[in-house]
């Protein structure tokens, strides 16, 4: 309106309204002009604001509220639709700042034998290191590997401890403490050994069958083993109770009750 009465202006702040969450809520936008220009823009924008307006037809249903802005009723745009494309432009431009500052990427590489193929390698979400990966023996793939949580902790660690390309041991940590641990020796979905953490020390190893039965148990006390249950014939259930020393040696056994 004021460029078609010849009076130069530019609009300041229109791109800072879709990153809501990085910046104040209340980010203006401001239609602004030069100072020799001020007093010809006022004049038009009180003739604009003093303006008598009819709705447009295909704004009947909102002929009983409020018009938000005299200028958009008399082209014929709905609030309805100003509120839409409101929505519509926060979303994509929250949408936009998401993705730049998740943006993947490699960084650090890390030779360690000088062989001329890296055994650690760096990757980022944007400014922040996602993952790290290892190739701890030396045959180009990757069979650990170090994931962070959005905190910058670590949030999980997966193995492939016997190379064969499946990672079958998942370590899980809280606070950059581990926290459990479970091993899938088939690859098959099913638990077959997991263990326990309490503030980052040892606390319970467990061995299960193929249909989930426990059929051993080590319990530790800070970080050595004190005593244990097994399954001594094969039936899936605890029979034997066992009793260990600060090195782990069995010094006690004797079957449990009967449940």
């Amino acid at each position: 309106m004021l460029e078609a009465e010849g009076i130069h202006a530019f609009i300041q702040g229109e791109y800072l309204q879709g990153a809501v969450g990085e910046l104040p809520a209340n980010t203006e936008i401001l239609v602004q002009v030069g100072d020799d220009d001020y007093a010809a823009a006022r004049a038009v924008v009180e003739r604009w604001e003093s303006a008598e307006v009819e709705p447009a037809d295909d704004d009947a249903e909102d002929a009983s509220l409020p018009a938000a802005s005299p200028l958009l009723a008399r082209r014929g745009v709905s609030v309805s639709t100003v509120i839409g494309c409101l929505f519509f432009g926060a979303v994509a431009g929250a949408a936009t700042v998401w993705a730049v500052y998740n943006r993947p990427s490699e960084g650090t590489s890390i030779d360690y034998d000088g062989d001329g193929r890296a055994e650690e390698r760096v990757f980022y979400a944007g400014e922040r290191a996602e993952r790290i990966e290892y190739d701890r023996n030396r045959d180009d793939k990757a069979d650990q590997i170090i994931r962070f949580g959005l905190d910058g902790t670590i949030d999980m660690i997966e193995s492939d401890d016997d190379f064969d390309g499946g990672y079958e041991r998942v370590d899980r940590f809280r606070h950059n403490q581990p926290q459990r641990w479970v091993v899938d020796d088939g690859l098959d979905r099913t638990i077959d050994y997991r263990g326990e953490y309490l503030m980052g020390v040892l606390f319970r190893e467990e061995w299960l069958d193929s249909k989930g039965n426990v059929i051993k148990s080590i319990r530790y006390d800070n970080g050595h083993p004190v005593s244990g249950e097994f399954d001594s014939d094969g039936d899936g259930r605890l029979d034997t109770a066992r009793r260990y020393d600060r090195r782990g040696e069995i010094v006690g056994t004797g079957p449990l009750p009967a449940k």
